[in-house]
């Protein structure tokens, strides 16, 4: 019997590719290869299914028993559980239905991840989360221009004067807001803790990280600003409990890349006023959370509220939920969510689906801090910083859906199997140490 690591990405050049590809569709949020039953059908969702198919295939010739990453599967199976009992209480079955079907396609994705564990396919994994990332995020600046007329636009109502947000290839400017916290942490932590990186690609990953800072400004996202702020901290305190000494690093190459970006949108917008204005937007949109009194804030606290209610009418829905997906049953088919992913999963899933979801969160980030340690024993400066990197970006996209969704986001079940990837390389490695086995790949 072999492990499933051993057939996902394989050796050969084909599954290389089409797990790239996947990986790379995860950035085209609205963009549909067709429907099926009324449902539109993701690229990255086709990407999967090919995918899977050739994992099977594979097996199926070399005769082989594939035994997959059960922590994977463990932790997130009382999460899909309750979201099977939530369709009990769910008043629209077919809202249910097509949740359902992608909440477990994304766990799905997350569970391939996680099989990823060897240090060439964790490697292979971030080369194609930072350039895809890097390239849709520019196209979020570059549609500020060509199509300013298809974008959301933020008013000031002090000036009746509104401010395009930018979303690249998602239906909204949060959900871009979300995806740009998965290229930001690997190029961060990339150029923080990869001393091993090559010139060239130190000078893209430089760009890179500033076309994202850039494009996360002009979302005017309170929660990708804070999620960014989150996963900064994060970041920070791996730095204070293993790498003191990165810390020096991290201050002045901050200080850097903010100037860099304060720079870019004045020449883009061609005068500092309007930089000032954006930067002034986004600072108030921050200050309102506390202070009250904005408009969006108010709706969001208001169908939070009302979701939370709907949901502790009675005990069964207390416990199950009003089933995945029926949030737009209590406030209309152009509400698909509270804006909180907490009050989301607590008013479809109830208390069960709560329970499931934060116990399966905190094992993610829980676990694989074991493999930190021995990633330092065994000297892998480039492993170190994509696992750096992959807990800023997870941190990043939990504190982001404090505004979103996130649950129902491909970018947090990403995340998340890469963290439960991080965390089988630490045991191999463990293993390994057992045995006398240390490798430096510095």
């Amino acid at each position: 019997m072999k492990s499933l690591s051993m057939y996902i990405g394989g050796n050969t050049a084909f599954s290389s590719w089409l797990y790239g590809l996947l990986v790379g569709s995860l950035g085209f949020g609205t963009v549909a290869v067709g429907q099926v039953g009324g449902a539109n059908i993701r690229m990255w969702e086709v990407l999967l299914v090919a995918f899977a198919a050739s994992i099977f295939m594979k097996a199926c010739l070399r005769g082989a028993l594939i035994i997959p990453n059960t922590t994977a599967i463990v932790l997130v199976l009382p999460l899909v559980l309750s979201v099977l009992l939530s369709g009990l209480n769910a008043n629209r079955l077919d809202l249910w239905f097509k949740q359902t079907l992608l909440l477990i396609a994304m766990i799905t994705l997350s569970a391939l991840v996680a099989q990823r564990w060897s240090r060439a396919q964790i490697v292979q994994t971030l080369r194609w989360v930072t350039y895809p990332g890097i390239l849709i995020a520019a196209w979020g600046i570059v549609e500020l221009f060509f199509f300013p007329e298809n974008l959301q636009v933020y008013w000031i109502t002090s000036t009746e004067q509104g401010l395009p947000r930018v979303r690249s290839f998602f239906a909204e400017a949060n959900e871009f807001s979300q995806f740009l916290c998965l290229p930001f942490g690997f190029l961060l932590a990339a150029l923080l803790f990869q001393k091993s990186l090559p010139g060239w690609e130190r000078w893209a990953y430089r760009g890179g990280l500033l076309v994202v800072l850039v494009a996360q400004a002009l979302t005017f996202s309170r929660g990708g600003i804070l999620g960014f702020a989150a996963g900064l901290f994060a970041m920070a305190a791996l730095a204070v409990a293993h790498r003191i000494d990165e810390i020096r690093a991290l201050l002045p190459q901050a200080r850097r890349a903010l100037a860099l970006a304060a720079a870019v949108l004045a020449v883009l917008f061609w005068n500092a006023v309007a930089v000032a204005e954006i930067l002034t937007a986004l600072l108030g949109r921050l200050l309102s959370l506390l202070a009250g009194g904005d408009a969006t804030a108010n709706l969001r606290l208001e169908a939070m509220t009302a979701a939370v209610s709907a949901a502790s009418s009675s005990l069964p829905t207390f416990i199950a939920g009003i089933g995945l997906g029926n949030i737009p049953h209590i406030f209309g088919e152009d509400s698909a969510t509270t804006g909180n992913v907490l009050a989301d999963i607590f008013a479809e899933l109830g208390m069960l689906g709560m329970l499931s979801y934060l116990l399966a969160v905190l094992a993610a980030l829980v676990l694989p801090l074991r493999s930190l340690a021995m990633l330092q024993r065994d000297r892998d400066g480039g492993m170190l910083a994509m696992f750096v990197g992959a807990y800023c970006a997870m941190t990043a996209i939990l504190i982001d859906g404090l505004t979103y969704a996130s649950h129902m986001l491909t970018f947090f079940w990403f995340a998340y199997g890469i963290l439960l990837a991080f965390h089988r390389h630490g045991v191999a490695l463990k293993k390994h140490v057992r045995r006398g086995i240390v490798h430096d790949h510095n």
